[in-house]
């Protein structure tokens, strides 16, 4: 086996040097032939395995931003909580809608949210909405609170 800094790969017919690496040559014993490989030393394995170690958590997901979280409140005109009343949360960059009916004390809860997207709420009561609200990505409430209000007086 011949270990040079700079050698001539038969295959591809031009020398190859790279830094650190180094070029071996090998003769296939069963063949005949002359086989390239390189081979980086104790230092370039090293640094490999310091890179893939910290790049590994991105690919596999593990390093994922931390979900958040927004509830709120659904009140009429007067402050009076709604009950029953549908809220929606759209993406406002897939347009993805999903929704939660309130429950007694007008309360509402959506959870999974990606930190990095915009959300925008509203509310549905009967034949009114509320104004709609966006919950920002610049917002960094891990758990936020947006109140929404739809200017309808209950009726008791």
């Amino acid at each position: 086996m011949v270990v040079n800094k700079q050698a001539v790969c038969p295959f591809l017919k031009w020398p190859y040097v790279c830094g650190s690496h180094w070029v071996l040559q090998m003769r296939s014993m069963s063949q005949g032939k002359r086989m390239c490989k390189t081979s980086t030393g104790f230092l370039g394995n090293a640094a490999l395995v310091i890179i893939f170690s910290v790049a590994a958590p991105f690919f596999c997901g593990s390093a994922q931003t931390p979900a958040r979280s927004v509830r709120g409140v659904v009140t009429d005109r007067e402050g009076a909580p709604l009950s029953s009343t549908v809220v929606q949360i759209e993406d406002a960059a897939t347009l993805y809608v999903r929704s939660f009916m309130t429950r007694n004390d007008g309360t509402y809860f959506f959870m999974d949210l990606d930190p990095d997207r915009d959300y925008i709420l509203k509310a549905h009561y009967r034949n009114a909405w509320s104004r709609a609200k966006t919950l920002s990505r610049f917002d960094s409430r891990k758990d936020a609170t947006v109140n929404l209000k739809i200017d309808i007086l209950r009726e008791e």
